[in-house]
């Protein structure tokens, strides 16, 4: 993990030689996305308790990017994952339930492709890391796996591409994304009566985002 961190203290390197001058031009975006998954090994114990499975995974972030060499912009992306299925035939007499709770955070570089007064289109790639919880309370399962590294930034690696288009006027742009994750967890540690069979937890798929652009925001050092 000792790679995964130099890769994000580079970036975070990059952007504070951006900070170090008096002025300089930021981009934000506040965003949602969901992306199609299909987590073979999770489904197959969540069907056996009687636990509606996952087919879309949702989250929902922050980035932060700065221009860079005059024809890139370079920052960091956050999102949180916060999921809770319930049971397939809910009951009074039970409380049936599976959580999958993640943190995910990315060194980003766009290339813009489209830079107008109304538009806005790049292409971008990102690689990072993340935590990842997953709880299971069920008639025969009740426990917890968990993959977290705070000492190391994040234990495992994901990863992400795609494109985006956005629409607005001067600094403020409603944009959509398209693009695949890569969201692979594995090595959890187990607590409680969780299946071992529940290895790896695979949340890579395509995913589509709505969000809002702050482009060309003017930033300053005091």
């Amino acid at each position: 993990m000792n790679s995964l961190y130099a890769v994000v203290a580079a970036l975070m390197l990059t952007i504070s030689t951006h900070a170090a001058a008096q002025e300089f031009p930021a981009q934000a975006r506040l965003f949602g996305s969901v992306t199609n998954v299909s987590p073979g090994s999770l489904n197959t114990e969540l069907r056996s308790q009687g636990i509606k499975e996952f087919s879309q995974v949702s989250r929902l972030g922050v980035e932060i990017t700065f221009h860079f060499a005059n024809f890139l912009e370079v920052g960091l992306q956050y999102a949180k994952r916060n999921l809770e299925n319930d049971e397939t035939n809910a009951t009074s007499a039970t409380d049936y339930y599976s959580k999958i709770d993640q943190d995910l955070a990315m060194g980003i570089v766009r290339l813009p492709l489209l830079k107008t007064m109304i538009m806005r289109a790049d292409v971008f790639a990102g690689i990072g890391g993340s935590n990842s919880q997953v709880n299971i309370a069920g008639p025969s399962q009740d426990g917890q796996l968990t993959k977290k590294d705070f000492k190391e930034f994040f234990a495992s690696w994901y990863a992400a591409y795609g494109a985006s288009f956005g629409i607005g006027y001067k600094n403020f742009f409603i944009y959509v994304e398209a693009g695949y994750e890569s969201n692979k967890v594995d090595g959890f540690q187990r607590s409680g009566t969780i299946s071992n069979s529940i290895q790896p937890l695979d949340l890579s798929g395509p995913y589509g985002t709505v969000g809002i652009l702050f482009d060309g925001v003017t930033a300053r050092k005091q």
